[in-house]
């Protein structure tokens, strides 16, 4: 009996003891290693800017224009105030629109009633009896971008269709760079009854892209149309 009770503690002091090993193992595990860790790290992206200190847009209302008249209208571009790197291309859109057909009366002929002329198609109808037109710029040398019925060096009649992205300059405009654009135009001594309450509507925008990553100008010439560009939207 005294035999078989002694078997038993030694037993039970065993498993004890193999506890007590396995405890020790896990907390080793848990504590014993030093670790770290790297503070997060933040990236910020923003996109940079293609902008005027100015709106690009102006308008030249002129009325009851008379033969002889002649006047002009500025549109001034200030600065290029856009961050994108290497600066941006500018682009100038013209067209001349809404053709107001002239209303003639009967001339006055000594010794006879007179004949009513043809009216005329609009004020400005590409001719030297009409309206008379050129923009320009300030640069030097000076770009002309109209010049009465030429416009990208290419002659045009009538109300003439419109044209998009002339170019202003080769070299990308910065933030020290800035151009004025002037409106000549007058109506010649030769304007006759044809054109009385004729009118016309010349509309011009002005517009800016990036450079970097959208082509070249190597071989455009400034108040033409560049090719080279690859896109100006």
């Amino acid at each position: 009996m005294r035999m078989s009770t002694k078997k038993r503690v030694i037993v039970g002091a065993g498993m004890i003891s193999t506890l007590g090993a396995v405890a020790t193992l896990v907390a080793g595990v848990t504590f014993g290693f030093f670790s770290a860790t790297v503070p997060g790290q933040d990236s910020t992206f923003a996109a940079g800017t293609v902008t005027f200190d100015q709106p690009a847009a102006n308008t030249c209302s002129v009325s009851n224009i008379q033969p002889g008249d002649s006047g002009t209208c500025t549109f001034n571009v200030v600065t290029y105030t856009g961050t994108v790197s290497d600066g941006a291309y500018l682009g100038v859109d013209l067209a001349v629109t809404n053709p107001l057909a002239g209303s003639p009366v009967q001339p006055y002929a000594p010794g006879n009633a007179g004949t009513i002329p043809t009216a005329a198609p609009a004020l400005y109808d590409g001719t030297a009896n009409g309206l008379q037109v050129s923009i320009t710029d300030n640069q030097s040398p000076q770009v002309t971008y109209m010049n009465q019925d030429q416009w990208n060096g290419e002659a045009a009649s009538g109300t003439m269709p419109s044209i998009d992205d002339l170019l202003v300059n080769t070299t990308p405009f910065t933030t020290t760079t800035s151009v004025t654009f002037t409106i000549n135009w007058s109506l010649p001594v030769t304007a006759n009854n044809a054109y009385a309450d004729a009118g016309s509507t010349i509309t011009m925008l002005v517009h800016a892209v990036q450079a970097s990553h959208n082509g070249t100008t190597s071989g455009c010439t400034a108040g033409d149309v560049c090719n080279g560009i690859l896109n100006w939207s």
